[in-house]
Parts: structure tokens; sequence; C-alpha cells
């Protein structure tokens, strides 16, 4: 907002997701596409098509490719959310690109905790919730609705934004991809120690988005999971900060 040149480095490529939404500019075109993807999600709760004989499964077989490896899928996503969340990744890979790709996938990975059979946002545990047909085609449409807004409230001061989202463990890749001596601010957040696992629980918007959580986990710092595999302590953390 202040139209310095920024730059982010993070290991978990959600978060570059939605530092590119956050600071993107709705132009008309990312309005049409996301429009348009809207009318299409809007067109099956119309139909109501999640709620008649063979449609889950046929969306499944048809959309396939679009249903992410989960181990035990089955315990954490009722059939019709499976159906339905690989049905908006084919609508948002076939209507959409750019700007409008992402911010779409911000408003999927939004709903994933709401429509899963997990407990809460830090509680990696499978439980009962009731979930009907079409709850996903809708809780997506409301989110894509918010992000929506949240762009148009931006539109005016992001026109000339200026920033980059790198993908990148810090420890090894920085270097090569930040010039010496080009960094006026550093800005930080670090991780605490063997306290949290992020990649843990963001576990199923990472896997809906097509990222693999587990390769977060091999890198995550302070990752309370990798301390215990490894059976390290303060140490293993010291050394990776």
């Amino acid at each position: 907002r202040l139209s310095r040149r920024a730059v982010s480095v993070d290991a978990n490529p959600l978060s570059g997701l939605i530092g590119r939404v956050k600071t993107g500019f709705l132009n008309p075109t990312v309005r049409s596409d996301l429009d348009q993807l809207r009318a299409a999600v809007e067109g099956y709760i119309a139909s109501r098509a999640p709620t008649k004989a063979g449609w889950q499964k046929s969306i499944i077989n048809q959309y396939k490719t679009y249903i992410p490896d989960i181990p035990n899928i089955e315990k954490w996503f009722a059939e019709s959310v499976v159906a339905e969340l690989a049905l908006i990744r084919f609508l948002i890979s076939e209507i959409t690109d750019g700007l409008a790709s992402d911010a779409a996938q911000i408003a999927l990975s939004r709903i994933i905790l709401r429509v899963s059979y997990q407990d809460s946002e830090t509680r990696y545990v499978a439980g009962p919730k009731s979930i009907h047909p079409g709850l996903a085609l809708s809780a997506f449409v409301e989110s894509l609705n918010t992000i929506l807004r949240r762009l148009e409230y931006s539109a005016s001061s992001l026109q000339r934004v200026d920033a980059r989202f790198i993908v990148a463990d810090s420890r090894t890749e920085i270097a090569e991809q930040i010039g010496s001596s080009s960094v006026e601010l550093i800005v930080t957040s670090p991780p605490y120690p063997n306290a949290t696992d992020y990649h843990l629980y963001h576990r199923f918007r990472l896997f809906w988005l097509g990222f693999d959580p587990r390769k977060l986990g091999h890198v995550e710092i302070g990752s309370h999971l990798k301390h215990q595999r490894n059976d390290t302590g303060i140490e293993e953390y010291n050394e990776d900060m």
C-alpha cells in the first residue's frame, strides 16, 4: 500500500497463494472470470443436481483426476463433498486463469475445513458432522463472494503494487532468489520451537489445492512432529534458525 517493492519467502505454498490474492488487482478480466465461475456453480445448485441419485458417483468418475490422493479420504470427507470439490476444481481450471484462478483457489481453501470431518482448525481428529449434498457448492459460492468483496475494497490501493511471492526453504534458497544487498527492510515471523505443525493443520487445504503437505512437513522449522520423529530438541531448532 506504500508502493514499496515487496518479496515474500515461505515454505508453505498456501502462503504464496494468499499473498498473491491479497495484493492482486481486480481488473475487468479477473472480475468476468470469477463471475462466470460463480454462475456455473450456482447453476448446479439451482438444478438440485447434487441431491439426485447417482450424481455423486457420476461426478467422481468423471472428474477423478481432480481428487487428491488423500489417505483414508472417506474418513475425512463425505462422498458428496468429494464429488462437489472435484467439480469445483474442474470448473476453476476450465474457467479461470491468473489472479482469477488464485482467488478461486483461496475461496476453495477457505471452505475445506468446514465441509470436512476434521474437528477444528487445530485438532487433527475426525468427528461426526451434519454434511448434506450441495453444502460444498453453496459454501464455495459464499466464500467466492467474500473474496470478491475484499478484492473490490482493495482495488484502488493495489493498482501499482509490486509484490513477489517465493515458495522456498529460507535456509538454502534465499540467496538464489534475492540479490545481495538489495533489501532495506526485513520483517520476520519466526516459528515457535516444537509447538505446532502447519503442514498437518493445513493438510487437507494443501491436498485439495494440488500440493503435497508431506513436502512441507519435511522442511517445516519447529514442527512438533518432526522433533518427535527425529528425537531432537532445541538444538535442531537453533541450527535451523
